[in-house]
């Protein structure tokens, strides 16, 4: 490499490339151009203090609100929870309709009931560390529809009750 070649690479057919982007083929160009950017960007360093100043109370401000808005909300175990248990309570009451008007049979409300109580197993046991992560949720859910698939599959099968 001689002195002619410093700032520029050699690409596959030999020719030479910029090493920097703001290069157009020639160093005093290139080195002009840089002090034009570098002197470009600095130049609006100055413009700001003011302008900072006066909006930093209001970022405070809305940092403030956006972060208290955050810890109000439920977390996500708290809501998968809620989820699980109402659709346990829907649940129920399918099955005390059921019950309550015939299409259900003795035993089948006991199979029922006990599918539910094992869900409720379940959710204990998940929420024996304090929280239910998303994998206890999802197998929860499973459960549940299957659960959901029963009741509706006893309410509708022929057997009622005498």
């Amino acid at each position: 490499m001689n002195a002619r070649d410093a700032g520029f690479l050699r690409d596959i057919r030999g020719r030479r490339k910029p090493l920097h982007p703001l290069t157009c083929g020639r160093r005093k160009k290139w080195r002009a151009r840089s002090v034009q950017a570098m002197q470009a960007l600095h130049s609006h360093a100055v413009d700001f203090p003011e302008t900072t100043m006066k909006a930093l109370p209001l970022a405070a401000l809305l940092a403030l609100a956006f972060s208290t808005a955050a810890h109000a909300q439920p977390a996500p175990s708290d809501r998968m929870e809620t989820r699980i248990d109402n659709r346990q309570d829907r649940q129920e009451t399918r099955t005390d309709r059921g019950i309550a008007n015939g299409t259900v049979t003795a035993h089948e409300a006991a199979r029922l009931e006990h599918q539910q109580a094992h869900i409720d197993r379940v959710e204990n046991r998940a929420l024996a560390d304090g929280a239910i992560d998303r994998k206890e949720a999802v197998r929860m859910e499973r459960m549940q529809d299957r659960a959901n698939a029963s009741i509706r599959h006893q309410k509708h099968d022929p057997q009622m009750r005498r």
